[in-house]
C-alpha cells in the first residue's frame, strides 16, 4: 500500500508540472526550435547510480548505459544490494519515453524487464525475472555532468530456486528501488 501511495503522488506531481509546462508560452516557442536543431540529436552517456531497494533502507550501487533521441530512449544497468547475509546482483533493460522532452529537466516513463541473481551465504541461490516500471527526472546539468533521479518498481516478481518464493515461484510484493544517477 504504501508503494502505491507513494506511486499515485510521484504521477501527480508529474501531471501537475507537465500542465504548467503546456502552458508557458516561451517553452513551447523553445521547443519548437529546439525540435528543428535537435530532430537528430542523440544524447548518450555512461553513469553510476546509489540508492537504496529492493527494500527501502538496503544500499544499492550500479552503473549503466542510457541513450536518448528526443521522445524516446533506452537503458541497460547492472546495480548489486547487500544486507548482511543476502546479495542481489540485477540487470536492467528499459525503454524511456518522455512526455516533453525539449525541457532541460524533462521527466520520463520506462517500461522494462528486470533479472536478478540473489546470492545467499548458506547456497539458497535464487534467479528472478520481473517487469520493471520506471518513474525518473533528469535534474539541471552540473557542469559537464547529468544528473538524474529514478524510481523503478519490479512486480509481480518470478522466481525459481530450490527454496522458491512460494510454491507457485511468484512474489506479488512490488520491489522498489529508488536510484540517483550521475554521468560518467
Amino acid at each position: 500500500m504504501k508503494y502505491f501511495l507513494l506511486t499515485l503522488s510521484v504521477l501527480t506531481i508529474i501531471c501537475v508540472d507537465s500542465i504548467f509546462a503546456m502552458n508557458e508560452p516561451a517553452a513551447a516557442n523553445q521547443c519548437e526550435t529546439l525540435f528543428i536543431v535537435e530532430k537528430n540529436h542523440k544524447d548518450s552517456y555512461g553513469y553510476y547510480t546509489f540508492g537504496v531497494g529492493p527494500i527501502i533502507l538496503i544500499p544499492n550501487i550500479g552503473i549503466g548505459y542510457r541513450q536518448r533521441c528526443m521522445r524516446f530512449g533506452y537503458d541497460f544497468s547492472l546495480s548489486a544490494s547487500t544486507l548482511i547475509e543476502l546479495h542481489q546482483i540485477q540487470g536492467n533493460a528499459v525503454c524511456h519515453y518522455f512526455p516533453n522532452p525539449c525541457r532541460q529537466d524533462p521527466w520520463y516513463f520506462g517500461l522494462g524487464v528486470s533479472t536478478s541473481f540473489i546470492l545467499s551465504n548458506h547456497s539458497h541461490n535464487a534467479k528472478t525475472i520481473a517487469p520493471d516500471f520506471v518513474i525518473g527526472k533528469e535534474l539541471m546539468h552540473c557542469g559537464s555532468k547529468k544528473h538524474f533521479v529514478e524510481a523503478h518498481i519490479n512486480a509481480p516478481t518470478w522466481g525459481s530456486s530450490k527454496y522458491s518464493f512460494k510454491k507457485r515461484g511468484r512474489l506479488d510484493i512490488p520491489l522498489m528501488f529508488i536510484k540517483y544517477g550521475i554521468s560518467i
